[in-house]
Order: structure tokens, then C-alpha cells, then sequence
């Protein structure tokens, strides 16, 4: 076998066939130019310059992009010079002259790694496609063998130089040098002893020159794993127990918790998740979807620094986050810390890895929710066939509607509700309290209530349900302000509305009483 760092001692008549580069078992050929034929080429050319300049009176000095390094000689033909499998691979030392440089190294129990990425989740595909492409080394094209100029090739001070070990203690080093202006995805590169430069093969393109840090697993949180070996995991079955909204942009942590079983027994607004802090609420389930459904596969597009000093923490904007999600689940926990935005990226780590990634903004739904987002929108609502009594206080005055049901089935197998409505024992047009009840119950009350101004309600609203286990709801619409009312359920005052909202429903409720029509806000 003829090692690929020897010079080539084939006779000029030999060289005249072909090139033979061997790798342990493997041959390849690369076709050569004969010198015949180059001689030939000389005279036609030297003979069009000679008629181009009887011909022209004058010299035209045409200015272009400076040309790729002429080729000694040419191959279109793959030439291979190692043909060994990646496990054969002991180490490889990486030098960048721009970026930091480091070794790979085979690990005892296989795989392989950087010492000072230890720490860190690998991203295994790019330690695998660098060792297969060096393992099984190749080239698209020899270049030249003898080269006049180093620096046209951007090998006299090379990009990425790469000494590979194998194990039995041969090996190489190869030098990369400038992307090939004629070549697709092809590097000039050539071995350290050796003067023959070639055109990188795709796989050198590809896996070469990649800075330290793209060896870092880009991915933030893994998909969640329920332990049943599946790579499809239900992230619905999650069972939370503390998921937590903070970062600077929100005033207090907001805090959601599982509502307690005896709660969502008898409570019909209850949802299964309700916010404890800063002030108590339940859930808006939609929203919450979409916030659960963000939690687990979260990826990053890069690396921005690894082992972070202060100063970088604090460019980042990761001293001081602008939003963080903490969650607690049955079987594990973490937290995700947001910094700087640029574009429509950000900054990002997670709680106990010591790097900065840099992601898509779109990655984390959550980065701007506050409490007015979470809450369910509509504070007191139920469903008309759930409805058995609505009563209405306003001072000394109260209107008392009682609703009846009769349930049937239509001829199309759909089960119906025929309603019929009295208040005070009084038949009340059905149709128009549909209309009067979407109006009272649509209202969203989008804004944390200030304080207090009056003890005494402006109007008292009660709701009972048909489901004698269920507990009625009690509204108080409280005075907080000249055009603001808060709304106070079941005791708790968290939110407010309009006071227009409040004069509007006892509008409507009087064009109730009077049978005229009720007009629903679009």
C-alpha cells in the first residue's frame, strides 16, 4: 500500500495513463492531462494571440474578478485516500484561526467529545458527520500538484487545520483553505507534507469548520418523556403543579396552581387550573393550551456564548431577564430565563446550564402574558341550560327570573331545551331574556380592579344552577372609579369592567320587563 503522503514516483510515461491513490484495500483513479496534449493546447494558443494582436490597433485593458488558481491538473473523478470506519478514529485536533480551537476525542465507552463541552447535551449528528467524513477521506478534484502560491488557495494561513489520530497510530493533517470559486460547496484543502491541492469533498464542506459551539445540542427543553418509551409521549397527560410567570416586564410573579377537587365539585366556574397569585382567578383554558403546549420540545437556533462571564450575562440582557417560565411537574421541573430581543430573536437559557442559546421569539408564546391574558374571560358565565334562577338587585329593587326546562329530542336526534321564562310569577318573552342573558354574562372584564370607593354595590347579580351540588354565583359590581366597577364573585374582587357595561344591563333589563327589542353588541 502506498501511504497518500508520499510524493507520486510514477515515470512521465506512466503518467501519462493514470494516477493511482491507494487506501488500505481501496483504488481510485484520477484521470491526468497528457503532456502531448498540453504542448498542443500552447501553440493554438499562442497562435490566436498572435492574429488578435495583428488585428487591433489598440490594447484593451479589461479588469476582472481575479480568476480561481489555474490548474496544473485536472480530475472530475473522486479520489479517495482513506477508507476506514469513524470508531478507527482515536482523536482529532481542530485548529480554527479565527475561532477557538479543540480536540475530539473517542470516549472509553464510545461516542465521542470535547472536555470542555463535557457538561453539556452533544449534538451527536455533528461529532458523527466530522468523523465519518475524515474516516473516509475524499476529494472531488486535484487542483494542482504543484502550486506556486499557497495564499491563492488560503493555504498559507489556513482556515481550519485538522490532525487526525487513528488507532493504530497512523494519521494526517489536513489544511483548509478558501471556498472554490468553481466548485460548489468545495474547499481548497491539502495534506500538511504533502504539495498536491485538491477540491474538499461535501462531506469536509459540511462538517469541517464548525466552531466549537455547534457541538452543543441546540435543544432547551426535550419533548416530555412519560416514561413509557415512547417517542410520542401525551405532553396532555402532564400533571402540573406549579407553573409560574415572572421576568421583569410583569409586575409580581404570576402564579398558576391545580384547583382543588372539592373546589371544581361544587363551583361551576371552576377550571381545572386557577392563578393563586397575585390575585386569585381561574383559568382562561385556552390560553392555557397554548401556554402547556410550549412547555416541552423547545429549540434554539444557536449558541451565543458558553461558560458566560457578567459582562455577557448583562449584554444579553440575562442579568436582569425580561421573562422567565418556572414549571413543576409530576416527575421533573425547569425553568426558562428570556433576555434581549433582536429582530425576531432573543436570548435564552435554562436554569442550570451555564450557556447563552439564541432562539425564535415565536418559541415561547408566554414571553409577554400577563394576568388579564390568563384569567377566563368571562367572569360569571353559565351556560342558559344550566340556569335554573337569575336574581337582580339594584337598591331596594330585585327582579326574580325562574327558568323552566323541558328536554326533548327532534327528528333529527339532536336533544333540545324548550325554555320558558316568568319573573315574579310573570311569563317573560324567551327570546328576548336569550338576549338579555348574552348580554349580561359576554361582558369580559379585561382590567385589574383598583381600589375600592364604596362599600355598597351598585348591582348584585345571583346565578343558580340546576345541579343542586353546584353553588350559586354572587356578583357585586363595586364602585372603583368615575367609569370603572369591579367585579367581585363569590367574595373575591380581581377584575373590573366599564361602568357603561353596568348601565347598559339595567337598560336592557328595563326594554326586558317592557317587551322591546334588545340590541347584542357584535
Amino acid at each position: 500500500m502506498i501511504d497518500p503522503k508520499e510524493k507520486n514516483s510514477l515515470s512521465p510515461e506512466k503518467e501519462e495513463q493514470t494516477s493511482t491513490i491507494f487506501s488500505n484495500s481501496s483504488v481510485q483513479v484520477a484521470k491526468k492531462s497528457s503532456p502531448g496534449k498540453k504542448k498542443a493546447l500552447k501553440l493554438l494558443a499562442a497562435g490566436l494571440a498572435l492574429l488578435i494582436l495583428a488585428g487591433t490597433a489598440a490594447v484593451l485593458v479589461i479588469t476582472a474578478p481575479e480568476p480561481e488558481p489555474t490548474s496544473e491538473v485536472s480530475s472530475d473523478e473522486t479520489i479517495t485516500f482513506y477508507e476506514k470506519d469513524r470508531t478507527n478514529i482515536k482523536e482529532v485536533v481542530v485548529t480554527h484561526r479565527e475561532q477557538e480551537s479543540f480536540t475530539i476525542y473517542q470516549k472509553p465507552a464510545g461516542g465521542f467529545t470535547i472536555e470542555s463541552l463535557k457538561e453539556f447535551d452533544a449534538q451527536t449528528n455533528r461529532y458523527t458527520g466530522l468523523t465519518n467524513a475524515l474516516a473516509k477521506l475524499s476529494a472531488r478534484k486535484l487542483v494542482t500538484e504543484n502550486p506556486t502560491n499557497l495564499g491563492d488557495y488560503g493555504l498559507a494561513d489556513p482556515a481550519t487545520t485538522l490532525k487526525v489520530t487513528f488507532d493504530d497510530g497512523s494519521g494526517y493533517t489536513l489544511l483548509i483553505g478558501n471556498l472554490s470559486s468553481t466548485v460548489s460547496d468545495g474547499y481548497f484543502m491539502k495534506f500538511a507534507d504533502q504539495d498536491a491541492i485538491y477540491i474538499s469533498s461535501t462531506a469536509i464542506h459540511t462538517n469541517a469548520c464548525h466552531p466549537i459551539e455547534d457541538y452543543v445540542s441546540t435543544t432547551i427543553i426535550p419533548a416530555y418523556d412519560d416514561g413509557s418509551g415512547s417517542e410520542n409521549s401525551d405532553v396532555s397527560s402532564v400533571e402540573y403543579l406549579n407553573i409560574t410567570l415572572g421576568g421583569s416586564k410583569r409586575r409580581d410573579p404570576i402564579v398558576i396552581t391545580p384547583t382543588p377537587e372539592k373546589e371544581t365539585e361544587n363551583n361551576i366556574l371552576a377550571s381545572v387550573y386557577k392563578i393563586t397569585s397575585p390575585k386569585e382567578a381561574y383559568v382562561n383554558s385556552d390560553v392555557l393550551t397554548k401556554l402547556t403546549d410550549n412547555i416541552f420540545s423547545i429549540y434554539a437556533t444557536g449558541i451565543a456564548y458558553l461558560h458566560p462571564t457578567d459582562a455577557q450575562l448583562a449584554e444579553c440582557g440575562l442579568d436582569n431577564p425580561t421573562s422567565t417560565l418556572s414549571v413543576k411537574y409530576k416527575g421533573g421541573s425547569h425553568k426558562i430565563l428570556v433576555g434581549k430581543t433582536f429582530g425576531e430573536s432573543c436570548y435564552v437559557m435554562r436554569e442550570g446550564v451555564d450557556l447563552i442559546y439564541v432562539a425564535a421569539t415565536s418559541s415561547f408564546v408566554w414571553l409577554d402574558y400577563q394576568l388579564e391574558q390568563l384569567h377566563t374571560p368571562f367572569l360569571y358565565a353559565m351556560f342558559i341550560s344550566d340556569l335554573d334562577r337569575l336574581k337582580i338587585t339594584k337598591d331596594d329593587r330585585v327582579w326574580d327570573f325562574k327558568l323552566q326546562h323541558d328536554y326533548y329530542v327532534d327528528e333529527n336526534d339532536r336533544e333540545q331545551d324548550d325554555i320558558t321564562v316568568t319573573e315574579s310569577g310573570k311569563a317573560v318573552d324567551v327570546e328576548l331574556f336569550k338576549d338579555f342573558y348574552q348580554v349580561l354574562i359576554t361582558q369580559r372584564a379585561d382590567e385589574l380592579a383598583g381600589e375600592v370607593i364604596q362599600k355598597e354595590p351598585v348591582l348584585e347579580l345571583q346565578l343558580t344552577p340546576i345541579d343542586t351540588k353546584k353553588d350559586p354565583i354572587h356578583v357585586r359590581f363595586l364602585v372603583t372609579g368615575a367609569r370603572t366597577r369591579g367585579v367581585e364573585v363569590n367574595g373575591v374582587l380581581t377584575f373590573q369592567t366599564t361602568a357603561s357595561y353596568v348601565d347598559n344591563l339595567l337598560e336592557n333589563l328595563e326594554k326586558l320587563m317592557r317587551g322591546e327589542e334588545i340590541v347584542i353588541d357584535s
